[in-house]
């Protein structure tokens, strides 16, 4: 994970033990804005408004485009002239432009009583209490959920005639992504899938597949066709699925990356119709598909380290 640590310069000094704590566990530190220099603001007042006005546009620019660049915010906040937890307004706008960005916000003590305490509750921070392990446990349970999910905004209870795409539309057979399979571009890996059935048995019906103007017309022809598929069609359906799907993945990059991003939550084919590629309508289906997906993802995982 990469960390940006943003404190008030009189905490300048705690920095170097919790920097290398987080080194050793495998962090990425970026440090704050000042820290190799921190007099900078104190020269730039001595140089007048119009420099120091030109530091600040500079601090606030560089603080932006670090935090773009980091996953979570470390902020160290001690006891100041006599204010616990102190976090001074420089490291509030900090704080408040993380918030924004969607990056984790990490608090080394309690968020500090005062005037701004309600602005820095309602930024969900995690309190570490001193205690750097919780980044590690947080990082756990962030990873194990998706990184986004609207699913759950979507109304599904039949009252309207609602056509938002799902979260994960991407792992449809339908999805609009091509697939080079077998020497050819597929518009979908359904047009893929469903050729295959005719491959060694009937190459007419590859090319109606190959021309038809959308994945269900595909899925169509080839079940008005199932007497041409080979004999031994169900025994290798699955590997042919996977090779489909697998390439699928490997060929598109918003799919590998949505695949990463669907934490560790298993991945269904919620069709009420097939109990075979998905869980039927008793929830109690094979979803061979679903496990396809998530064998990908198994492996995709592996390659990361």
């Amino acid at each position: 994970m990469k960390i940006f640590i943003i404190c008030s310069k009189v905490f300048y000094g705690k920095i170097p033990p919790i920097q290398h704590e987080l080194e050793r566990m495998g962090h990425e530190i970026v440090l704050p804005n000042s820290y190799d220099n921190p007099n900078a603001e104190k020269e730039s007042h001595a140089a007048g408004d119009a420099a120091h006005l030109d530091f600040k546009r500079r601090m606030f620019e560089r603080s932006r485009r670090v935090t773009k660049g980091v996953d979570a915010v470390l902020t160290l906040n001690f006891e100041k002239n006599g204010t616990p937890n102190y976090i001074g307004g420089a490291t509030f706008l900090e704080l408040y432009d993380a918030y924004v960005q969607g990056k984790t916000i990490y608090l080394w003590n309690n968020i500090p009583q005062g005037i701004l305490y309600d602005e820095i509750h309602g930024f969900a921070p995690v309190v570490l209490g001193g205690d750097l392990s919780k980044i590690e446990e947080n990082d756990m349970v962030n990873q194990s959920q998706p990184s986004q999910f609207r699913d759950p905004q979507l109304e599904t209870s039949g009252s309207v005639v609602g056509f938002y795409p799902r979260e994960f539309y991407v792992f449809d057979n339908f999805s609009s992504f091509a697939v080079e399979y077998r020497g050819r571009l597929w518009p979908t890996s359904e047009h893929a899938y469903q050729a295959s059935h005719f491959f060694e048995t009937a190459p007419g019906l590859v090319e109606q597949i190959h021309k038809a103007r959308s994945a269900h017309e595909a899925y169509k022809i080839a079940k008005a066709n199932a007497d041409k598929s080979p004999e031994n069609w169900d025994e290798i359906k699955i590997v042919v699925m996977e090779e489909i799907v697998r390439a699928k993945c490997e060929q598109n990059s918003y799919v590998k990356q949505k695949l990463l991003d669907s934490g560790d939550l298993d991945i269904v084919e919620d069709s009420p119709k097939d109990d075979f590629w998905g869980w039927g309508e008793h929830r109690n289906g094979r979803n061979e598909l679903g496990k396809i997906w998530m064998r990908l993802r198994d492996e995709l995982r592996e390659e990361k380290g």
